[in-house]
């Protein structure tokens, strides 16, 4: 495993099933990113500040047989695929593509295969520019699940997706308000779509009404993608982490969203534990499992232990009367991703603790 500044590098020094993680930043490459080998480049804090920008000059990356997870793809341009360039056997997924740019098909990604399959998965794929297939094209087997698709723009046809020469399966994404002078959504020739949301529609268990997106591509409440997706063998989280499936309307049963995001519904109880959604997913628990919960491991005197997450904030609280209450802050740490301690200074005193989290 290599930590990376500098990706190419990174990337031409590792070995067939090596891991490449890149810290949280702006990173201007200057040149096409190529990967040609059997390895994952992942970011280490998500696509939302882990961004690869090409300035208009180039595209970002050139992937065959690879993984590439957790990356906003940006202001790419090239001949084909303005962002990324995907060959056979390569996964990307919780990406974000957007504002890139090609003169002929996939202006956010292309796909290019004979006959192993690319998936494309919870990615963002907005504002991207084409003459074919303004967000993504493909050419061969193609599976695209838990997308969203919109916002792209075709100069020719299929503003969103573009697909031929092959079979492309398409499962719980969003293709919508994509503009292009022929075919806004999209066009293909042999696919199959399930749980969908697009207009036209075929397939299976689609929907055709606004699927109400916010700004960043997340559903609304009161969406009609919210709980109407299908459950996926091995997809078990969405582009920021969240595990699915959640019961995204509070009816009691869990099931997936269509789109990139799941939808956290503030009054639910995914796992029946007694715990709201919202509470686990600020405590770093998974709101699937009832067995899973935030718990001190242990405690000497006014110091105790406890397992911590990335991003959130962790304070120690203490009070000397339970009945009255009074909890006041005594000393914070932000999370590291493995077991932490917060102390008391004051061993003067008999109190009782508790540890607040936040989101940080």
């Amino acid at each position: 495993m290599t930590a990376a500044t500098n990706v190419q590098d990174a990337i031409d020094v590792s070995v067939e099933g090596d891991t490449v993680r890149v810290d949280a930043g702006t990173y201007y490459p200057g040149a096409e990113i190529r990967i040609e080998k059997s390895i994952t480049l992942e970011s280490m804090r998500g696509a939302g500040i882990t961004v690869l920008d090409g300035q208009g000059e180039h595209r970002l990356l050139y992937i065959f047989g690879s993984t590439v997870d957790g990356f906003t793809i940006r202001n790419g341009f090239a001949d084909n695929g303005g962002g990324i360039r995907c060959f056979e056997r390569s996964l990307v997924k919780n990406c974000i593509v957007s504002f890139n740019t090609t003169e002929g098909s996939g202006g956010g990604i292309v796909c290019d295969t004979d006959d192993e399959n690319i998936t494309v998965r919870n990615c963002i794929i907005v504002d991207n520019l084409a003459e074919r297939g303004g967000g993504l094209a493909g050419f061969g087997e193609a599976t695209v699940e838990n997308c969203v698709i919109a916002e792209n723009t075709a100069t020719s046809f299929a503003g969103g997706l573009y697909f031929i020469f092959g079979s492309f399966n398409v499962r719980n994404c969003i293709i919508w308000n994509n503009t292009a002078p022929e075919y806004d959504n999209w066009r293909g020739s042999s696919s199959i779509f399930l749980n969908v949301c697009t207009i036209p529609t075929v397939g299976e268990n689609c929907v055709t009404n606004d699927p109400m997106l916010d700004a960043e591509g997340r559903l609304l409440a009161g969406s009609p993608c919210i709980d109407a997706g299908m459950e996926i063998a091995g997809l078990t989280s969405d582009i920021e982490g969240t595990p699915r499936p959640l019961d995204g309307d509070a009816d009691g049963i869990a099931q997936s969203d269509i789109g990139a995001y799941e939808f956290v519904n503030p009054l639910a109880d995914s796992d029946g534990d007694s715990v709201i959604d919202p509470s686990e997913i600020v405590a770093g628990t998974d709101p699937t499992n009832s067995n899973d919960w935030f718990h001190i491991t242990a405690q000497d005197g006014s110091t105790i232990w406890f397992p911590s997450v990335l991003d959130r904030l962790y304070t120690l609280e203490a009070s000397t009367n339970l009945v009255l209450g009074g909890w006041y802050g005594i000393t914070n740490q932000v999370g590291s991703g493995a077991e932490i301690q917060l102390t008391d200074p004051n061993t003067n005193a008999a109190a009782f603790y508790r540890v607040r989290v936040e989101l940080f």
